[in-house]
């Protein structure tokens, strides 16, 4: 049975917990400190008055792209003496960040994202200097926040831990950021080492930065899947979708009825705003506009056979994509006006713009079309906020110059996702972008065809940019000869950091194999690897080791339908378990399930081992789950 126990003594409180085998009535404190829970010291009502004060910083900025609110945790229970190890490289210590949903203007109401498994931090060192003073702000609050019914809370939506547990990561994290040569990297901080109590300002602490520094392995649940909606107050908020209803103003009932004046419809319970057979005019644009930004939560907004002056729909998608709550716009027909009401173009089939935190995707079911480009050139210019761009090459086939002009005007976008860019031009527009700065890749069944694989290499050669490149394609990362010339390159390429390579069919001292170890040995900026299909001998797993303990920059391994020895698959969960391996997922078993298996028809599944760190939970849990994929959704199965 447990028993807790809120204990205050000059401002300071105390949280004591009681493991008991009968029932009894705790009326005194222990004497002692051998309860369960050490207890943490922490002032509330600073911890309270540092982060208010923050945030009225916060709400200052009105184009914040990035939850503003986050804390670290030790991913692992590392014992609280590792601190104090003179011989132990606290930048090596593995942490990850969480996020805090900003549902309430109150700090005491703000939650914690426990849904989310966390994000690794990497470039420990660099990310300290620039958050490391603003960290010992919020977790001083989650300190707080913590408590038994939160815990219990925590425990409805999947994570299972004990509060003795949560209250000893945050311990240590404290004291992490409180030695000596953390705070020293700390000191380029607004905050002042002998003045804690002081809020940073903002204007020193660069909060886009920070996804630069965070772990990702899927871009569309990036941000611990928080929203970003526009409060009432006309402030920015990042909360839960279920979180709506909380933060919306009481007034919603009053705007629906404002916008129906116009002729609108609003579909209250999917949030989606309607524009149906309508000729927009400026003062309805205003009207729309004015409502978005108030308050009024609309998750989707679609026109459906509209008309428009250019100017209008200008402003009007300025507000859409950067002031609004909106992450879905879907345009079916839609006649853009010139300044004398005549028709200068019309976009007559469907385009579909999904926005979630920094990344925005376009598709289209209308090809090759002027007006498809048009279209998407005047959405390009109005994004202020959303940095990562996902497309279909076969969007611009013909009209590739289009695409790098509309690049070129909208300096936001410093990432890339093209899926299917089998086509020189596209990948031409893409490597001779000229105002902005193209820091990320990610080619998606991009390089299949030779004469386009080795073009890419030939652009790579020059570019100055890339920092981290993602490529995805089984059919050309299985040619040794490409993977030879790649590897070449990236050898003496300055920029590229972090790169992802997904490799298939090594076979055990073949040419891919040697290829891969001699770059390891070689090269420090690989950090994502994923093999798929392969015999992994001793020889590459011993490399792996030896890479990721001398370099400390291969941070993530997938292994698909692999051959292991098992005394090799036990080397690298060792370097998980110490933090110096921030994901493995090795995948053994494939199998087809019959047409008529229990899971259903045309299904199929592959069966994860025990060792895969999947559904590793906020504090540190893991589960074994068995996946089935129909119709390619995941679905789990216990």
């Amino acid at each position: 049975m447990l028993f807790f126990r809120l204990y205050s003594s000059k401002g300071i409180f105390y949280l004591y917990v009681f493991v008991l085998d009968k029932p009894a009535i705790i009326t005194n404190p222990p004497k002692s400190t051998s309860s369960s829970i050490v207890p943490i010291d922490v002032n509330v009502d600073e911890a309270v008055k540092q982060m208010k004060d923050l945030m009225k910083q916060i709400d200052q900025l009105k184009e914040s792209t990035t939850p503003r609110y986050f804390f670290i945790l030790p991913a692992k229970d590392y014992d609280l003496k590792m601190i104090d190890d003179h011989h132990q490289n606290l930048f090596n210590l593995h942490f990850k960040l969480y996020f805090l949903c900003e549902c309430s203007n109150d700090p005491t109401g703000l939650h914690i994202v426990a849904s989310s498994d966390g994000y690794s931090i990497r470039r420990l060192k660099e990310f300290l200097t620039r958050f490391g003073q603003y960290l010992q702000i919020t977790l001083n609050l989650v300190n707080v926040l913590v408590s038994p019914d939160e815990l219990i809370i925590s425990q409805q939506i999947g994570i299972s831990n004990s509060l003795n547990n949560i209250k000893q990561k945050i311990n240590f994290a404290k004291k992490f950021l409180n030695k000596p040569e953390i705070r020293l990297v700390s000191e380029n901080s607004s905050l002042t080492q002998n003045n804690v109590s002081r809020s940073p300002l903002i204007k020193d602490i660069d909060l886009e930065e920070l996804p630069n520094y965070l772990e990702r392995h899927d871009s569309t649940q990036f941000l611990g899947n928080l929203y970003r909606i526009i409060a009432h107050d006309g402030n920015i908020r990042w909360i839960y979708q279920q979180h709506y209803e909380i933060i919306s103003d009481k007034t919603s009932n009053d705007f629906i009825k404002t916008i129906k004046t116009i002729g609108a419809e609003f579909n209250q319970e999917n949030k989606e705003l309607i524009l149906n057979k309508l000729k927009l005019t400026s003062a309805n644009v205003k009207l729309i506009s004015g409502i978005l930004t108030k308050g009024f939560i609309v998750s989707k907004m679609v026109f459906n056979n509209c008309s428009i002056h250019e100017g209008d729909f200008e402003k009007l998608v300025d507000i859409i994509f950067n002031r609004s709550s909106i992450y879905s716009l879907e345009v079916h027909q839609l006649d853009i006006l010139n300044y004398f009401g005549y028709s200068k173009y019309i976009y007559g089939h469907q385009l579909k713009i999904s926005f979630f935190n920094n990344l925005f995707n376009i598709t289209s079911t209308d090809y090759n079309q002027s007006a498809n480009v048009l279209l998407i050139e005047k959405i390009f210019s109005q994004n202020k906020i959303h940095r990562i761009l996902e497309i279909s090459a076969a969007d611009f086939l013909e009209y590739e110059q289009q695409l790098q002009q509309s690049l070129d005007t909208n300096t936001m976008i410093t990432e890339l996702i093209v899926n299917h860019a089998n086509n020189i031009e596209i990948l031409n527009s893409i490597f001779q972008i000229k105002i902005n700065k193209l820091e990320r890749l990610k080619l998606n069944s991009s390089l299949g065809l030779p004469t386009v694989a080795n073009h890419f290499c030939e652009l790579l050669k020059s570019n100055q940019t890339l920092i981290e490149l993602n490529l995805i394609d089984s059919t050309v990362l299985s040619n040794a000869d490409f993977l030879e010339n790649l590897f070449q390159i990236l050898k003496q390429h300055k920029s590229i950091k972090q790169l992802h390579l997904h490799i298939s069919s090594i076979e055990n001292s073949d040419k891919k194999e040697n290829l891969l170890i001699n770059y390891l040995q070689n090269n420090r900026s690989l950090s994502h690897l994923r093999l798929s299909e392969s015999k992994i001998s001793s020889r590459l797993i011993r490399q792996f080791v030896d890479s990721i303990e001398k370099h400390h920059s291969l941070i993530h391994l997938e292994f698909y339908r692999c051959q292991f020895k098992e005394n090799d698959v036990q080397q690298l969960e060792t370097l998980e378990n110490q933090g110096k391996l921030f994901y493995l997922l090795i995948s053994q078993e494939l199998c087809q399930v019959n047409k008529k298996s229990k899971y259903g028809e045309n299904t199929f599944c592959f069966f994860l081992t025990s060792r895969h760190r999947l559904l590793s939970t906020f504090f540190g849990c893991f589960y074994q789950k068995k996946f089935v994929l129909k119709e390619s959704n995941l679905k789990t199965s216990e």
